[in-house]
């Protein structure tokens, strides 16, 4: 299982190499190994989805705050 940091480390990565496609090469890649009956990894990849998601949003993470 992947730590939180390795995740969001991955997400920068994925947004840095694929651009706007970042979520979505990275969903493919989640449905890869379900496919495959891989669920640790589509389980680390789900969540490197939803990481890219937060960063690509425009919207504060709960409990953040703006200054």
């Amino acid at each position: 299982m992947m730590i939180q940091a390795e995740i969001w480390r991955a997400a920068l990565l994925m947004m840095r190499n694929y651009g706007p496609e970042a979520s979505a090469q990275a969903a493919i890649r989640a449905a890869h190994c379900f496919v495959r009956g891989e669920a640790n990894s589509m389980l680390a990849w789900q969540r490197i989805v939803d990481a890219i998601v937060v960063l690509d949003s425009d919207q504060p993470i709960d409990g953040a705050t703006i200054h």
